[in-house]
């Protein structure tokens, strides 16, 4: 063991003193538990609910199907003569050759005179389309003329013969058009018996 003295003189000279540590206090020592750091505890966040929001998805737009398009064709022209007394009208394909016009509209006379109505026969062309755009449907102008020209107000309408063709084209082309088939116009001039036919038909007109 060192003396007071000779710690003093030992510290002085800048000697650090050693000691050898009892039995009883190594096994204090090893006993006692080693410093550790504090362990870090992170705390749950909490700045969002833990209540799920519900997910919105979004809705698909409806698919819109072009529209189809019309479906697009030539226009099939439409043309007929047409003379008209009081009683009757007599419509074939034009043109009107000049002696067939006056031939028509004395037959046209006597018939009005059958008739018993004053006569005074006009002639006329139909033809459609007349506008490039126009409708493919000619109905409408066929009823417009048909309404013009053989419905009459406050009266019976007009009694309607045409050529075979023509029959056959605006019957199609107007359904419910009154039409009756007077034959082939065109060779009255030349065929008595498509004369013979005319008269008859108008003869026997309702």
């Amino acid at each position: 063991m060192w003396s007071d003295r000779q710690k003093a003189v030992l510290e002085s000279l800048g000697i650090e003193l050693w000691y050898k540590r009892s039995p009883v206090a190594e096994t204090l020592a090893e006993a006692e538990p080693a410093a550790t750091e504090p362990e870090l505890v992170t705390e749950p966040d909490t700045t969002h609910d833990s209540v799920h929001e519900p997910v919105v998805e979004p809705v698909p737009e409806p698919v819109t199907e072009p529209a189809p398009e019309p479906v697009s064709g030539p226009v099939q022209p439409v043309a007929f003569g047409w003379i008209k007394g009081e009683s009757l009208v007599l419509v074939a394909h034009d043109p009107w050759e000049k002696t067939l016009e006056r031939f028509l509209k004395d037959v046209v006379i006597q018939a009005d005179r059958l008739a018993g109505a004053e006569s005074n026969p006009v002639s006329g062309e139909f033809r459609w389309p007349q506008v490039l755009g126009e409708s493919q449907n000619p109905e409408r102008a066929l009823r417009a003329w048909f309404d013009k020209h053989v419905t009459q107000t406050g009266g019976p309408s007009r009694w309607v013969g045409g050529s075979s063709p023509i029959v056959q084209e605006l019957t199609g082309l107007l359904p419910g058009f009154q039409l009756e088939d007077v034959g082939d116009l065109s060779s009255v001039l030349k065929d008595p018996d498509a004369k013979r036919l005319l008269w008859q038909r108008i003869r026997n007109k309702k």
